[in-house]
């Protein structure tokens, strides 16, 4: 399937929707081009659930109106996968007060009353799946949800020799004041007294997310925000501006956030970050500025790109915790500083598209990528757009989908294989998406469900037999030896098409050191003293 170039398009949900109504009205219409655009726009997040939902309920009551038009709606539900328990209408529209003239009339100009159980359609169902208990990730480990450079830049600290008892000392009195001032200025959250829905607002966050013992939750007078701190005993801190203006679904998402921190054991290193930054501007009155300058060219990037890291694994955690992409855009875009007098115009697509245009701006010139260095290695905190940005392109794989559906032993056998060699399972998570928009151009499929079937292939084991992918025979990596220090990565597809096996190579653009290579693989070439080596991850 060719990603649609028209980005206005694309971003305007009305034009889409106006398209798709039209392709669907015309049953003998085979160019899927709007579907096509439709299902992008969804896929890039540029159109929520809950619209997609209502597309869905006019194209059903138009489907009552005229029967022909049920083969395209079973291709669009099937392309966009809408759940299956969504059945809006099922009996039409025809007992109510108002009579359904035509198809036309449906989705072109229908009455407001049309609209309107429309409306109560998609509310009922979201309000079904709010009500239905989140999954419980029962062993969950950081492993599992954390950004590979924040579980490099941990690693590497953890390597040096007594690293972490010097960290702890040096963070343990700051630690110990901050909590005997917490305990002094804010309210002690529990059971009862009042707060026992926000007491169970976090033990439905820990739950899901498999934290145990709770950590104390406090309350404290402040603008919106949350944090953590403590290391042997954590506790989560939320201020009373968060409370007033997040919704229960993205509160749960905040306090994910900060049980993200806890889980993935941050909460040492960002007291050492905080207490560097500290001393650093102590010093720089004392030294008429010149520490600050040598810690911003020295130590101060280098804790800020850890800092920010962290953040990104926090927010996966935060997914995981609410279980709904929409919520946690929502929330970052809160937290961010949109303003409360707006909020029933909020919608998450704004950040979408503001993180797109970003991303473009930091590309595109030697100017922007100096800015890029400079702004974003001083800033403690990643910009909201850009966690969002990298959230979506976590979530764009299907993992985080898969994860929440594992059951303990599926994910106890991944989290061990992602353990026993965290650079492999980097390497297969890149493989996983370079074979899936592959085959999705090749084969005019949808990116995310080429990832979900390839993501089974590799990781699972499963044949592609009885899959949209069964022509798929081989995958293979070839890890050839260019020089002493460098790598060269090709991967290699066996297909079976036309009546024959065709193999196509595709280079890996990868980092080509020798410690970016997956412990396994380097094993291997060295025990063979081979120039060159070829890996299977499939064979059909």
């Amino acid at each position: 399937m060719d990603q649609p170039t028209s980005t206005d398009s694309k971003n305007d949900i009305r034009l889409l929707a106006s398209n798709f109504f039209t392709w669907l009205l015309e049953p003998d219409q085979h160019d899927n081009a709007p579907l096509e655009v439709l299902c992008w726009a969804y896929a890039d997040s540029m159109v929520c659930f809950s619209e997609i939902l209502a597309i869905c309920s006019f194209a059903t009551l138009a489907t009552h109106a005229d029967a022909k038009l049920q083969a395209k709606l079973r291709l669009f539900r099937a392309e966009v996968e809408i759940p299956e328990d969504f059945l809006p209408f099922p009996q039409g529209l025809s007992g109510g007060s108002f009579q359904i003239a035509s198809a036309i009339e449906i989705l072109c100009t229908p009455e407001p009353k049309v609209a309107s159980a429309v409306t109560d359609t998609v509310v009922a169902y979201l309000l079904k799946i709010r009500l239905t208990r989140r999954h419980r990730l029962s062993g969950l480990q950081v492993v599992a949800f954390q950004h590979p450079i924040d579980r490099f830049l941990v690693g590497t600290i953890k390597s040096v020799p007594g690293a972490d008892t010097v960290l702890t000392k040096f963070v343990e009195s700051r630690a110990r004041n901050a909590e005997i001032s917490l305990a002094g200025r804010g309210i002690l959250v529990g059971k009862h007294g009042g707060l026992g829905p926000l007491y169970d607002c976090f033990s439905e966050a820990c739950e899901a997310l498999d934290v145990n013992p709770m950590p104390q939750l406090f309350i404290e007078q402040g603008p919106l925000g949350t944090r953590s701190l403590g290391i042997d005993q954590p506790i989560v801190v939320v201020s009373s501006a968060t409370l007033s203006f997040l919704t229960r679904d993205e509160l749960i998402f905040a306090l994910g956030h900060e049980l993200g921190h806890i889980k993935a054991g941050h909460l040492r290193y960002q007291a050492v970050a905080e207490g560097f930054r500290d001393t650093a501007d102590l010093a720089a009155d004392f030294t008429l500025g010149i520490s600050k300058v040598l810690e911003g060219l020295t130590i101060g990037p280098v804790l800020s790109s850890w800092i920010r890291r962290a953040e990104l694994t926090a927010d996966r955690a935060g997914y995981l915790a609410c279980q709904d992409k929409e919520v946690a855009l929502r929330t970052i875009l809160k937290l961010a500083g949109y303003p409360p007098s707006l909020y029933r115009e909020l919608n998450s697509r704004t950040l979408v598209e503001q993180a797109a245009h970003l991303q473009e701006m930091l590309a595109s010139s030697v100017f922007n990528r100096f800015y890029k260095l400079s702004q974003l290695w001083s800033a403690m905190q990643p910009f909201p757009i850009l966690r969002a940005h990298e959230l979506l392109e976590w979530l764009k794989d299907g993992y985080p989908e898969q994860l929440l559906d594992m059951s303990p032993a599926q994910m106890a056998k991944v989290q061990a294989w992602q353990l026993e060699d965290p650079i492999l399972a980097e390497f297969t998570h890149v493989v996983v998406l370079i074979v899936a928009d592959w085959a999705a151009i090749r084969y005019n499929l949808h990116p995310k469900q080429c990832r979900r079937i390839i993501r089974k292939l590799l990781l699972e084991g499963q044949s592609a037999r009885n899959t949209n992918l069964a022509c798929i025979l081989q995958v293979n990596i070839i890890l050839e030896k260019k020089s002493a220090d460098s790598v060269l990565f090709t991967l290699t597809l066996l297909v079976y098409e036309g009546g024959k096996a065709i193999r196509t190579k595709i280079p890996i653009s990868r980092s080509d050191s020798w410690d970016d290579v997956p412990k396994s693989y380097r094993e291997e070439f060295i025990r063979s003293g081979q120039p060159s080596l070829e890996y299977s991850l499939y064979t059909a």
